[in-house]
Parts: structure tokens; C-alpha cells; sequence
């Protein structure tokens, strides 16, 4: 499959390290299903976090240059990094085709 790259996250549920992100366009919806694999780079750490997706919301959050925008939800591993609410960075997700 291909990869979805650069889509912002923030980190919004700390008692299960979920991240949300709210600018995948619509077309980077096609072949995302929930369980596909995320990997997440944090501005406030050099390692990486794997996850999977957990949700995507059927509710568009906006438009981008005439595309709807969608929230997908991601469900992190645990890990030994320091892990604030707010914390941001980007994500990668493996699309299916």
C-alpha cells in the first residue's frame, strides 16, 4: 500500500495515547481503514510511536483548498516517552489499495 504522509496530530486522550489529527483530505480516505498501521513523529522527541487507526470521523472538520477535511483518531503504543495533552507532530499512515 501507499502512505498518507504529513497529516498534524495533537495528542488529545492520555489515558489511552490517542492522537487526532483534523487535515486529512478526503481523497486520503480512500483505502484508510481503522486498524491500519500509524507511525507518529513528536516535536518534543526524536523517537518515533507506532499505533493504529482507531476512528475516523463521519464529520467533516472543514474545508482545505475545496477538499473536505476529516478527523481520524489514532491509538498509540505505550511508551517511555514524556507525553503531554496538546503535544503535536505528524503522522504517517499505511493506506491499503
Amino acid at each position: 500500500g501507499s502512505v498518507s504522509s504529513g497529516a498534524a496530530v495533537v495528542l488529545v486522550d492520555l489515558s489511552k495515547l490517542q492522537f487526532q489529527t483534523t487535515n486529512l483530505v478526503e481523497s486520503d480516505l480512500t483505502g484508510l481503514v481503522v486498524g491500519a498501521p500509524a507511525t507518529i513523529r513528536l516535536k518534543a522527541h526524536t523517537e518515533t510511536l507506532t499505533g493504529a487507526v482507531a476512528a475516523v470521523l463521519a464529520q467533516s472538520s472543514g474545508t482545505q483548498s475545496g477538499a473536505a477535511l476529516f478527523t481520524v483518531l489514532i491509538n498509540v503504543e505505550p511508551a517511555e516517552l514524556v507525553l503531554l495533552p496538546g503535544m503535536t507532530g505528524q503522522t504517517e499512515i499505511t493506506i491499503t489499495q
